[in-house]
């Protein structure tokens, strides 16, 4: 309860006596009232009727309105400007809470909850606690999307949970199931072979959102994680560490994931015409390194500054963006565990764009609206009802492609000003095409990719670019493509290359077509697997198939292993890659009929590595340097092996690799060849750097 002073006229004249030989001089009344004053009321609040300690802290809490930046809620609380006694009016802590239980229902007791913010791609200070004897769990935290709550139990495997959106803000409930066997085992270590203890490890498997896997590193930088076969990526993070990532295939061993030191760059946004900072400013970061994560965010503050932290050193393209504000770009360079000199982004005026994107008069779930000039492309995806809205725009004429999955696609100018500029667009449906994939021997070819591809130069039609149109074959090879324009395709279906079924004809009065029935040419499919092995697999690889006189077929990483789907009938020799040398002791398959499903399985060669240092002209080692192989052979394939980064000593080692000749490369916007045509294994390089 506030207490309010009451105010009471008080007359003291000159000489009046308030002891034996004391006298107030007029220059000393109002001081010593003042001490009456304040000793009364603190006798009386403290003694008499002490304020609780609600109330006490109440007197100092302003009344403040809540705020979002960004989606981001800031610390902002609103509080009551009365109270009915009793009543508690402190400011409600913000925090996270639920319950940690097993897969049987019992509550688990002193299970360990941590939350993180990770939303700028590094861990923050972990917050921590455990559970109570009912399994119940409070952190006090300001949550956002994208951070991240760990829960840890005895005997039950690690679970990750990453925030979403508002609905998992409040109550979090955690089910941990049993701990299982091991399968993937590795360490996380620093630039300089440090162990990092306590780094959180998760796994996520292509096309899935949630983790399939969770750990901690211990004192030793060691971790275990219990994983379905098949591919996934691992990612590392650690407080004041930029995060790492490797892709590899389980069950595996000899794992390592090293973490560099996290670099921040800070800068602050201004009005291009007037130099005035401005508050609530998205700034993003893009790295041209494509080895590390892009698109951090934060947003500028009060006094128009920003902090980008957690990212790895190298090149960043800088850019500011608002509903009002736009053009804001920069390039600029950090190095490991470096705080940048700051970034100037100047920004213009902008406006906001809307459009929404209707085909047949319905909302088009799925749509979009990219608008382009000569020296940008900015888009975005339709919501539950169609609109699209993009914000920064800065004047000027742009050509605007509207698509939806089900509908003919649009392109069309669009002049954007100063205002704020809405469309609507109701796309035409265009034709549909049912059919269905068959083998020769008329059995269905199930979950085929069946694309209809534009066929140019088609005698009677104009040449304006169209769309290809793609769409996927049921159980039973059934397939329906939507959204089809007027013209000329050409069919092929999936496997690389693909295989050409056939053409069709579409005039403008076509709706309906079908049912056709597209002949698979005669084909088969490799299904490889990798044998265990104790050394462990290498950290990335790649599968390829053979056959002469053909490029090399790539396989599919599949849950099952690694597939080659639909390759025309012959003889083909499976092999690691990514190299074009074709080992001797390869296994060797033929595929003779239609259909059929061919078994091989591979024995993972020893990973092995290159290993050297890295010097200037004089000789003195080069640190803080990222490298990667690339294959000599075939330098457009995805290289295998492990991205290093140089120590304070200049030294590295690029681990994961296999049997083949590489080259060793700088990694960045535009990565230097270092050396080339280097045996896997290689240790002892140096490499001398101009710069």
């Amino acid at each position: 309860m506030t207490k309010r002073r009451r105010t009471t006229k008080t007359s003291l004249d000159a000489g009046a006596r308030f002891a034996p030989g004391i006298q107030v001089q007029p220059r000393t009344k109002v001081a010593l009232v003042a001490v009456v004053l304040v000793a009364s009321y603190v006798f009386a609040t403290k003694v008499l009727f002490p304020l609780s300690e609600d109330s006490e802290r109440l007197r100092h809490d302003v009344q403040q309105p809540t705020r979002t930046v960004a989606g981001a809620p800031l610390n902002v609380w609103t509080v009551p400007r009365s109270a009915s006694p009793g009543q508690d009016t402190r400011p409600q802590t913000p925090s996270i809470h639920g319950l940690v239980s097993s897969v049987s229902g019992e509550r688990l007791m002193a299970a360990e909850v941590c939350f993180s913010h990770s939303r700028s791609g590094v861990a923050s200070a972990l917050s921590c606690t455990t559970t109570d004897r009912s399994g119940a769990f409070e952190i006090a935290a300001v949550a956002r999307d994208g951070d991240l709550l760990v829960a840890t139990a005895a005997a039950h495997e690690t679970q990750l949970r990453k925030l979403q959106d508002s609905s998992d803000l409040g109550a979090v409930d955690f089910v941990l199931s049993p701990a299982r066997a091991v399968n993937v085992r590795g360490v996380v270590v620093d630039a300089a072979g440090g162990a990092v203890p306590r780094a959180l490890i998760f796994a996520r498997r292509s096309g899935h959102a949630d983790a399939a896997g969770s750990a901690w590193s211990d004192e030793r930088g060691a971790f275990g994680l219990t994983l379905d076969p098949g591919p996934v990526t691992l990612t590392a993070q650690a407080e004041a560490y930029a995060p790492s990532q490797v892709e590899i295939a389980a069950p595996t061993e000899g794992v390592q994931l090293v973490l560099a030191a996290a670099s921040t760059l800070v800068g602050v946004v201004v009005e291009d015409a007037t130099d005035r900072p401005l508050p609530d400013v998205v700034v993003s970061a893009f790295a041209q390194s494509p080895l590390h994560p892009t698109g951090l965010q934060a947003v500028t503050d009060a006094e128009g500054a920003f902090r980008l932290t957690g990212l790895h050193s190298g090149d960043y393209d800088l850019r500011a963006s608002a509903a009002e504000w736009g053009g804001g770009e920069a390039t600029a360079t950090v190095g490991i565990a470096e705080v940048s000199s700051k970034v100037v982004l100047r920004v213009r005026r902008a406006t906001t764009f809307v459009g929404v994107v209707r085909a047949g008069r319905e909302s088009c779930v799925g749509g979009a609206v990219l608008l382009r000039t000569e020296s940008n492309l900015v888009g975005g995806e339709a919501d539950a009802s169609g609109t699209v809205s993009i914000s920064g725009l800065l004047p000027g004429r742009y050509e605007a492609t509207i698509r939806c999955p089900h509908a003919v696609t649009r392109v069309e100018p669009v002049e954007i000003g100063t205002r704020p500029v809405r469309r609507e667009w109701d796309l035409e449906t265009g034709a549909t095409v049912r059919g269905r994939v068959a083998r020769a021997n008329g059995q269905p070819v199930e979950r085929a990719s069946v694309q209809m591809v534009p066929k140019s130069g088609a005698e009677g039609e104009n040449e304006r670019p169209r769309s290809s149109v793609s769409c996927k074959a049921g159980a039973r090879g059934e397939f329906v493509c939507r959204g089809v324009e007027p013209g000329h395709y050409e069919f092929s279906l999936g496997s690389e290359p693909p295989l050409t079924a056939g053409s069709i004809a579409i005039a403008p009065a076509d709706k309906d077509l079908g049912p056709i029935v597209l002949g698979m040419p005669a084909a088969a499919s490799i299904l490889v697997t990798i044998a265990d092995s104790k050394t462990g697999q290498p950290s990335t690889f790649q599968v390829l198939a053979h056959k002469t006189g053909s490029p090399p077929a790539f396989a599919q990483a599949t849950a099952e292993g690694h597939l080659f789907q639909d390759l025309p009938l012959g003889a083909y020799t499976v092999y690691f890659g990514p190299t074009s040398q074709v080992p001797e002791t390869a296994p060797r398959v033929s595929l003779t009929t239609d259909g059929e499903l061919a078994r091989v399985t591979l024995a993972p060669p020893p990973p092995l590595e290159i290993a050297g240092v890295v010097v200037d002209a004089s000789g003195v080692p080069v640190p803080e340097i990222w490298l990667h192989a690339e294959s000599a052979d075939s330098p457009t394939a995805r290289a295998p092996g492990v991205p290093a980064l140089t120590n304070e000593r200049g030294e590295f080692s690029l681990r994961g690799l296999i049997p083949g000749v590489y080259d060793v490369l700088s990694s960045g916007a535009e990565p230097l060849r270092l050396v080339e045509s280097v045996n896997a294994g290689a240790r002892g390089l140096i490499v001398r750097v101009r710069n």
